[in-house]
């Protein structure tokens, strides 16, 4: 629980529809760029709010959100938008749990539980109660970050082995952990032969790919900037990140697979991070757009633990879910 405890995990204002905006300040609002269009809040609560998750069928969102009326794991627990579209929303799961990713089938879920002596793998259903692990104790001191590979027989995960972030794989039914090496924030690409992750290239955090074909790791950004929270676009011939690379705060980015056609979708003063690109084509991410309390010290992050980094958002007071539609130019 040590590792547990340091996370706490230029469009108009009238295209803020649909679910709520009218409580932030217009300054306070993301701001999208030319390539961007129809930003929306999706959720408004007092309660922060992270890692958004939309279906395969492009209708309801999974995030996690933090209670910070309680103390330690508790604060942690998973909600569930049956249609992203419309407002309201229903806690789908009790304390302790956090980051949460959709089976290929959308019936059910995979998620880290805090409540015992280390974090473990967890599956719940959205269509009844009740709780199966993964396995019956943690891979290592710190499983995060898990996901489903296309066809569901394969987890991708995040963990802690002798104090250093890595990544690996396991099948779906707990067996045959392997450990990939040293990274973080791991995602599949579409056709189940790709991951990228996050691993610190001398003092700032890049993305990289690996082939699980051929073993092969080719690093995608670089630069004395971080980049952050990859994830590919449903066809896989793109990825969404985000990156401090034009200013002091993190804005969202896109990028082919090899590296060019760089494309920057928001701007202004507000922090995002954990973009999710949906099958609906929208970008899903969380922004602490409206805090008064909190500022992220970016520069404070160059040369920092891995495990550090991908957390930079540890300590928000304050951050909703918001989408918007990338206009991309092939």
């Amino acid at each position: 629980m040590k590792l547990f405890n340091q996370i706490t995990g230029l469009a108009l204002a009238g295209l803020l529809t649909a679910c709520g905006a009218s409580n932030v300040e217009d300054s306070k609002i993301p701001q999208a760029t030319a390539s961007s269009s129809e930003l929306v809040r999706i959720t408004d609560d007092e309660a922060p709010e992270f890692s958004p998750k939309l279906s395969q069928e492009g209708q309801r969102l999974l995030y996690t959100t933090r209670d910070d009326s309680k103390s330690g794991s508790e604060r942690w627990s998973i909600r569930l938008k049956s249609d992203v579209n419309k407002p309201g929303f229903s806690p789908i799961t009790d304390a302790h749990c956090l980051n949460p990713s959709w089976h290929p089938e959308s019936k059910k879920f995979l998620y880290s539980y805090f409540k015992g002596k280390e974090p473990i793998l967890a599956i719940s259903s959205t269509e009844s109660l009740g709780i199966t692990f993964v396995a019956q104790k943690g891979y290592g001191e710190y499983d995060n970050d898990a996901s489903y590979s296309p066809d569901g027989s394969r987890i991708l995960m995040s963990t802690s082995i002798q104090g250093k972030t890595a990544i690996g794989i396991v099948n779906a039914n707990g067996q045959n952990f392997t450990l990939i090496g040293e990274g973080a924030s791991p995602v599949w690409h579409p056709n189940g032969n790709m991951i990228a992750f996050v691993k610190n290239s001398g003092e700032f955090a890049q993305i990289y790919f690996y082939n699980l074909t051929n073993n092969q790791i080719t690093q995608i950004t670089s630069g004395e900037f971080h980049h952050l929270s990859p994830t590919f676009s449903p066809d896989g011939e793109r990825f969404v990140f985000v990156s401090n690379r034009d200013s002091e705060t993190f804005h969202i980015y896109t990028m082919r697979m090899d590296g060019t056609n760089l494309t920057q979708l928001t701007t202004g003063s507000t922090t995002e991070t954990q973009p999710f690109w949906g099958t609906d084509g929208y970008i899903y991410f969380s922004s602490d757009a409206g805090t008064k309390k909190r500022k992220t010290n970016i520069s404070g992050l160059a040369g920092s633990p891995l495990f550090e980094i991908v957390n930079f958002n540890q300590g928000w007071t304050y951050a909703d879910i918001w989408r918007l539609k990338p206009l991309l130019i092939n």
